[in-house]
């Protein structure tokens, strides 16, 4: 048996971890509570129970696997099979039931896996309003806050995942592939200056750093940001996306069928706040996917695009056949595409004469003394 998880060393029992989510969980908005339990308290003394169960089995030498009494929490867009809910943060689907669990939610309890629950995310994966709800709200979860400031932003979509890596002894928060909260960071001069110190302790301990390295073809940020070709594929997936996630559940308290059902339901529903934060990007979805039997090309041309954005991570490995790119944060969208994992690490804080910065539309903070920064992202090339 692998002896790296706390449990099996006998740091921590089972129940140990998940008292620390417990102790430090209660004060923050980031774990959606489960259905047909009234409070926190009687959740936890629940799951307090499984893990007490799986220490006594681990004891015995009857574990399920390598995950046996690990706790782990999952975005509120993995559809489980137990008491708890998957909303996408759309109280609409409060108490919907769903006909099968999520692949990667059955492989962790067919491993022993102990899952504490769900993380608050900004609603719909932040694909209805971009830019415009604040991260980290949703009608079912409210105002995901992150811990360091007053207000502070916890960026979007995986805002509750992000926030709940601060608690301690919290396994991996499991969340959509993205290029959100959990590694989203600006790029300033400050944070710059402290990567290539990091670069330089990796160059003292024997790394091989190759600088400056290019990818064949590029295209920023900026320069896709209003480009309808680029978008094309992605919104018909979106709308047709939302729709097979709402065919997951057999019953729905609104019984919604296409898209077009969401869009009214939430410009209706007071709690949604359609009018406050709109749905700009589900009508521009959903008049695309209306006329997308008729313009295939369209389609194929846009994905077409991406996909080749997405070959660009694994063209610049087998180039330089090396096993990590650190990259600024306006250059890691490739390897998002290209499925590599991705790993941001703290490597300083905000001192204490930073001026508190803002978003203008929100009003939530971005950057104010004491909250921590981080690295670039790294990838790391599974492939070697």
């Amino acid at each position: 048996m692998p002896t790296e998880f706390l449990p099996f060393r006998g740091d921590y029992t089972s129940v140990a971890l998940v008292e620390a989510s417990r102790s430090s969980g209660s004060g923050y908005k980031f774990l959606i509570t489960v259905v047909g339990l009234t409070s926190w308290q009687a959740y936890i003394a629940r799951i307090q129970e499984i893990a007490r169960r799986c220490d006594e089995e681990r004891k015995a030498g009857q574990t399920k696997g390598i995950l046996h009494g690990i706790s782990f929490l999952v975005k509120d867009v993995f559809v489980t099979t137990d008491r708890m809910k998957t909303t996408a943060g759309c109280k609409a689907l409060q108490g919907a039931k769903p006909k099968l669990e999520t692949t990667v939610i059955r492989k962790l309890r067919e491993q022993g896996a102990i899952l504490l629950g769900e993380t608050v995310l900004t609603q719909w994966a932040n694909y209805r309003s971009p830019q415009t709800a604040p991260n980290g709200w949703s009608s079912v979860g409210g105002q995901c806050i992150a811990p360091y400031a007053e207000y502070q932003d916890p960026s979007g979509s995986s805002s509750g995942s992000a926030v709940s890596a601060w608690i301690p002894r919290i396994n991996s928060p499991f969340f959509d592939p993205e290029d959100g909260s959990p590694i989203l960071l600006d790029d300033d001069d400050t944070r710059r200056a402290a990567t290539q110190d990091v670069i330089e302790v990796m160059r003292s301990l024997g790394a091989i750093i190759v600088e400056n390295v290019e990818f064949a073809q590029w295209e920023t940020d900026a320069q896709r940001r209003d480009d309808e070709e680029w978008h094309h594929a992605f919104r018909v997936q979106l709308r047709n996306n939302m729709a097979k996630f709402l065919d997951s559940f057999s019953s729905k308290p609104n019984d919604f069928q296409p898209v077009a059902d969401v869009i009214n339901y939430t410009m209706s529903a007071s709690e949604e706040r359609g009018e406050e934060y709109g749905i700009q990007e589900w009508l521009v979805a959903e008049k695309i996917g209306q006329s997308y039997d008729h313009k295939p090309q369209e389609y194929i041309t846009s994905l077409k695009r991406r996909l080749a954005l997405g070959a660009q991570a694994k063209e610049l490995f087998d180039r330089y056949q090396y096993d990590i790119y650190l990259c600024s944060a306006s250059r890691w969208q490739p390897a998002m595409a290209s499925a590599y994992p991705t790993k941001s690490k703290p490597v300083g804080q905000f001192l204490p004469e930073t001026p508190i910065n803002s978003r203008p539309k929100t009003g939530m903070i971005q950057k104010a003394p004491g909250i921590p920064w981080v690295t670039p992202p790294a990838r790391v090339n599974l492939d070697n």
